[in-house]
């Protein structure tokens, strides 16, 4: 023993203390690239990006998550696990969850979980847009908000650095209007409002006002009430995508309809028309095209992800989409669909396998936050990529904030997030 001690004796490495180090989950969630997908119906959930395979312009699709007829995919994101994601409701809302917070899954026809089990949503309140962001400590970013009557309100992003479990009040919404779509915007920045019947209003941001949480906003967009000849319109007009087209950009407007027709046209042809006008066409309606589903600003992502209400997703580049001069046409087909079925979001991503290379180089560095996405429902996502009648003319700007309310869950506490078990279907190449 002594000799054992003479010749490895030494000093102890170990300090042994009582004092106790927390890790948070944080620190042991690794940094990966993951597709969130939402349901019309409140399903939601998470699965890598690397399931699905790229084609090319006018395929099929793979089905992407096992839905019922009634419950149409609506939200795309594509997102880093350590993103902070945003739940806009069609009430003004929002709500606020850690990407690696939702349950992960490995297969695409998973249907997810029910989005109440992971945030509280009243009764009858659904989530119109979905954003990904990195920090909520920019104080140089505003929230733009739009609604389907054509309201818009610009909310600094640092209002809701702190979210309660509860949700904040972001934008009063009226009776008859809800909101369609949120995007990040700095100053300087324009703003453009799509209408299903295919009219585009572009102004500038510095048109609206900066508000409080919990404001009405002021008129964006004047919706259409006759077609181009004059006739009344069929169905009332509706704004159905609103994005941001950053200062000097040089990109793209998007447009796809509901029966899979779409076209990227160059936003120098989208000239200032002011807040508050009609804007100008962006795509040649006819019964072949359908109305417009879904639109979005596309700068130098390199990827589409388009999702149809029956669950059919397609992955394709942006390349492979006819970029048209002119505003007045209908483009190409883009996703040939079902009868009966309809494209119901989008979304607009970087290249996938150079995004999940930068996540695994992010991985055992403890840092390295992402950067911020934008959500495209129903835009992309719709999305977000996001997302979402008749002239609301005279709506007059609401000066001051109001009490912040808070909202009470439906059903009493909040459940479980990991409460559900979702059935898995077969996955398919």
């Amino acid at each position: 023993t002594r000799a054992l001690r003479k010749k490895f004796g030494g000093e102890r490495l170990t300090d042994i203390s009582l004092d106790a180090h927390d890790i948070s989950r944080a620190e042991l969630e690794a940094h990966e690239q993951v597709v969130v997908t939402l349901s019309k119906a409140g399903y939601i959930k998470r699965i890598p990006a690397t399931t699905y395979r790229n084609q090319h312009r006018g395929g099929k699709g793979v089905v992407s998550m096992n839905t019922r007829e009634d419950d149409p995919v609506q939200h795309i994101l594509v997102v880093d696990t350590h993103d902070t994601l945003l739940f806009f409701t069609n009430r003004g809302r929002v709500l606020k969850l850690t990407a690696y917070e939702l349950r992960a899954d490995t297969s695409r026809n998973a249907r997810g979980v029910p989005v109440v089990n992971a945030i509280q949503l009243a009764p009858n309140e659904q989530v119109s847009a979905l954003i990904a962001v990195d920090s909520l400590e920019h104080d140089d970013t505003y929230m733009v908000m739009g609604t389907r009557q054509g309201i818009v309100s610009r909310i600094a992003l640092s209002q809701i650095a702190t979210i309660r479990p509860s949700g904040l009040i972001m934008m009063r919404m009226r009776p008859d209007d809800e909101l369609v779509g949120v995007r990040p915007a700095r100053a300087g920045d324009d703003v453009i409002m799509v209408s299903e019947q295919g009219m585009a209003a572009r102004f500038s941001l510095d048109e609206v006002t900066p508000r409080q949480r919990g404001t009405i906003g002021v008129k964006g967009m004047r919706l259409r009430t006759t077609d181009r000849k004059g006739k009344p319109l069929k169905s009332e007009d509706r704004v159905v995508a609103i994005d941001i087209i950053k200062a000097g950009s040089t990109g793209s407007l998007l447009v796809i309809s509901k029966r899979g027709f779409g076209k990227l046209t160059p936003v120098s042809q989208y000239s200032q028309k002011g807040r508050g006008t009609q804007g100008l066409v962006t795509f040649d309606i006819r019964p072949r095209t359908g109305p417009i589903a879904v639109a979005e600003i596309v700068d130098d992502s390199k990827e589409l992800y388009l999702v149809s209400e029956q669950a059919q997703v397609l992955r394709t580049s942006l390349s492979e989409i006819k970029t048209t001069i002119g505003r007045k046409s209908s483009g190409v087909t883009i996703f040939r669909l079902d009868k009966g079925d309809a494209v119901a979001s989008i979304a607009c991503v970087s290249d996938i396998e150079s995004a999940v290379a930068d996540a695994k180089a992010k991985n055992g560095n403890g840092g390295g936050a992402s950067a911020a996405k934008n959500g495209k429902s129903g835009a992309g996502a719709s999305a977000a990529k996001g997302e979402r009648n008749g002239s609301a003319a005279g709506v007059a700007e609401a000066d001051g904030a109001t009490p912040e309310e808070e909202i009470p869950p439906a059903g009493g506490a909040q459940q479980p997030l990991f409460g559900e078990v979702s059935k898995n279907g077969k996955q398919e190449g």
